[in-house]
């Protein structure tokens, strides 16, 4: 019986501590570190560049550390426009809501694809497959957020499945004007 009891005791010891360990995140819940882009499972580390026109436009592009062949960068976050109405915004990308526009580009040898839609419509291109009156994403969130006071503090986060299937996450940060860190 006090064999018994012990058993019971420590089974019950076993369960309890299992049911206190604190899960790990996988591998696609890890928080993206920043200046990071992920596309169908391969990281690029990126390097920012930022432009401020004025409190109406600021621009961001970001360049991958990883070259082609001919020198140049593999992907290329490029040409996003910050509109001061886009400052500290989430934007669904398959469903915009309101007046929320999006127009994302990327270009290189990895993954050239322009997207562009609001609440009325959306249009796009991935790797010359043409997306007429239809998004390029199935799912999918842009958050943009920082200071619109020309200050550099910007943080873009994209996290997204393309219609080829394949998964885009990238998160880029930048603290001033200029080549990023």
């Amino acid at each position: 019986m006090k064999k018994r009891l012990f058993l019971c005791f420590v089974a019950f010891a076993a369960l309890m501590f299992a049911a206190c360990e604190k899960d790990e995140p996988t591998p696609t819940e890890q928080p993206l570190a920043d200046n990071t882009l992920i596309y169908d499972g391969v990281t690029y580390q990126m390097t920012p560049f930022l432009e401020i026109y004025n409190n109406q436009l600021t621009m961001l592009n970001a360049f991958s550390t990883d070259t082609s062949l001919n020198g140049q960068p593999k992907i290329t976050f490029d040409h996003f426009h910050i509109h001061s109405d886009d400052w500290n915004t989430t934007t669904n990308l398959t469903n915009p809501t309101g007046d929320r526009f999006y127009e994302i580009a990327f270009e290189g040898e990895v993954l050239t694809m322009i997207a562009r839609g609001d609440a009325n419509s959306a249009e796009g291109m991935i790797d010359n497959v043409q997306y007429e009156n239809e998004s390029v994403f199935t799912s999918g969130t842009l958050k943009v957020t920082g200071e619109n006071n020309g200050s550099g503090k910007v943080l873009v986060e994209l996290d997204c499945v393309l219609k080829n299937g394949k998964a885009l996450k990238m998160k880029i940060r930048t603290t001033h004007v200029g080549m990023g860190e």
